[in-house]
Formats: structure tokens, sequence, C-alpha cells
């Protein structure tokens, strides 16, 4: 397994399920993998990649609240233009969203470590714990806690890869086959008062990761952690008993293909029949 720290955020995996986030570019320097270098190379789309064609509505209106925010918060300068004014308060906006973006992902990597039995920052060693802590007492594995990252946790498989057959990728926070559950971490702004954590893509994308990984009865646990209250987590396993969600990520990625004029799963199909 690969101990490397990465995040499935509109991501290409190959047919094996190696992830191929970036590339070597003609002026022979990396940078990130294009829809042009997956038809090159014949690499699958991610599923967040895919869900990319899904309005977000919840997102849209979080970062509506920044731009709100930061015209609340930031003064106009005297003599300063309506436009000047409005490209400062978009900016300190998208600076917010980046910076949470940015605490987002270290924390994954805290709990990643962590889950691998390494040592973790200490800023990220609370939110990190408290996430793993309450997975395991909501699954009934709490006797495992002091054993993380040694023989007795091989139940459980942290970020791993996979390539579906239906021709996508991507790369599960934690899954185990041994105890049926599939997990991902989310960080959010979020206090005790949140009454709506759950939407409808978040059970999308854990539907297509449990089929990704060949599990398709695994639960499907989300973990909450809050980036405004230190320690607040929240645990909500979902159900998806006609299969309705993993409908819906099949018509994404049918409409990801036609968008995108590229579809790995019929070249193979091509390949095949010669």
């Amino acid at each position: 397994m690969s101990k490397e720290i990465a995040s499935d955020s509109g991501h290409y995996y190959t047919a094996d399920g190696t992830p191929a986030y970036t590339v070597i570019g003609k002026n022979g320097k990396e940078r990130n993998t294009n829809i042009k270098d997956a038809r090159q190379l014949g690499l699958l789309p991610s599923v967040t990649e895919v869900m990319k064609v899904l309005p977000k509505p919840a997102l849209i209106r979080w970062m509506n609240k920044q731009v709100l925010m930061a015209a609340l918060t930031l003064t106009r300068n005297e003599g300063e233009s309506d436009e000047a004014y409005i490209d400062r308060i978009m900016y300190d906006a998208e600076e917010h969203s980046r910076q949470a973006s940015e605490k987002g992902t270290a924390i994954h990597g805290a709990i990643e470590r962590r889950l691998l039995g390494f040592s973790v920052e200490p800023e990220y060693e609370t939110l990190a714990s408290s996430a793993i802590m309450a997975l395991l007492d909501h699954i009934g594995t709490m006797a495992l806690l002091d054993h993380i990252g040694t023989s007795e946790w091989l139940d459980f498989d942290p970020e791993k890869s996979f390539a579906s057959p239906l021709g996508y990728g991507g790369k599960v926070d934690l899954h185990s086959k041994p105890l049926n559950f599939v997990c991902d971490f989310k960080t959010k702004e979020f206090t005790e008062e949140t009454k709506q954590l759950v939407y409808d893509e978040q059970i999308i994308q854990l539907e297509a990761y449990r089929h990704g990984l060949g599990m398709p009865t695994a639960r499907m646990i989300n973990v909450f952690i809050s980036t405004s209250v230190l320690g607040l987590v929240r645990v909500v396993e979902h159900e998806d008993k006609d299969g309705k969600y993993m409908d819906v990520f099949k018509a994404c990625l049918a409409f990801w293909q036609v968008l995108k004029g590229y579809n790995q799963r019929r070249e193979y199909v091509k390949q095949d029949s010669k």
C-alpha cells in the first residue's frame, strides 16, 4: 500500500487502479493530469471528477455566504471604485475558501497518517483521533483503538485506490471487507446546532466507492469533522435499498463521457474485440 498522501479530487487512474494524478509535461516539469492526458494514456476519471457534472447547491450557498461575509467585514476605501471594491471582496472570499480547502486536506492527511500508525502534527492530533474514535465506536470496534497501524489492524485498509469495469476509478479513505464498510471523512464548518450535514452527492460518492471496490452491500459511512468546534464529530450511515444513488452515478458517468467525448470502457471493448 502506498504511504503517499494524495487527494482524490478531479484525478485520474490507470486501468489497474494506480493513481495518475500528475504527468511530466513537454517542458520536463511535473503538472496535474488533464483530460487530454487521460485520452492519450487510457486513464479513468475519478469519482469526484465524474461528479463535477452534478449541481452542488450546498457548496454554492456556502460560497455565496463567504462573499456576503467579506462584504460585511471589509471597509470600502475612500475613493475606491465599485469594480475595485468588488474585486477585493471576491478575493477575500476566495482566500477563505482556499484556506478551508487547505485545512481540509491537512486534516485528511493527518487522519491517513494516524490510520497507518504514523505520528500526527500536534495541531491535528485531536481532530484525527476524534474522527477515528467516533468511527470505531460506530462500528463497534473500539477495542482496536490501541492497535492502529499494527498487525491487529489488518481488517482495515486506508486510502485504497481502485479501477471499476464501468470505466471510473477512485480512492477510498477507509474500508474493510471483513467488516463490510466503506468510510469517507468530510471536514465541514458546523456546530452542535447544525441540522443538515448530509446531501445526496455524499451518498452517491460512497455508492460509487463501494461498487468500485466490489463491495455492493457494504455499509456506507460518513464521518463529519467540524472545523468550527474542536473535537466535534458526527458519524452518519446511509442506506440505498433501491439502488437509486448508484443509478444516479451511472447517469453522471454517462453524461461525463459524452460531455468529454471520452469513454475508456468503450475503448477496452474495442480492443478486446480485435
